[in-house]
């Protein structure tokens, strides 16, 4: 078996690779400069171009999350609408395309019920946010008459 490495990049390496794509270097040219694997300097170069250099350089930061809607979205318009995922990830703002790939091969297992799944989901939030709307206003209630 193989070893099996991990790399962590920094902000400080992420700035300086942001600088150079800003002067449209390509993913050899990154990676020769910051002797990164190439797989690595082609996935931030379209990280890059869908996020924009402030996301870019600040990826790793905090973990972003989506919306199910957002995922939905981005996801019908990969799959349904035959958009490319570097389409769905600039005009979505989304850094990764694994994301985009899970997003679509949970959809391509749900079938065509995922809109109504998404609609279910939508329902069941608004009921919830509902449910605790009301217990708040029981609560200041007995609040209020205990005062």
């Amino acid at each position: 078996m193989g070893d099996s490495y991990s790399f962590s990049h920094g902000k400080d390496m992420r700035t300086v690779a942001s600088e150079l794509m800003e002067q449209h270097a390509g993913w050899v040219t990154l990676s020769r400069e910051l002797a990164i694997p190439e797989t690595t300097a082609k996935n931030w170069i379209r990280s890059y171009r869908a996020v924009g250099s402030e996301a870019f350089i600040n990826m790793g930061d905090v973990k972003r999350t989506y919306d199910y809607e957002t995922k939905l979205a981005a996801v019908l318009d990969h799959v349904e609408g035959g958009m490319t995922r570097q389409e769905v990830m600039r005009k979505y703002k989304i850094a990764s395309k694994t994301s985009i790939d899970t997003w679509a091969r949970n959809c391509r297992r749900g079938g065509p019920d995922v809109k109504a799944r998404a609609e279910g989901q939508a329902a069941r939030v608004a009921r919830h946010g509902q449910a605790q709307d009301a217990r708040t206003g029981a609560r200041r209630g007995e609040s209020q008459a205990q005062g």
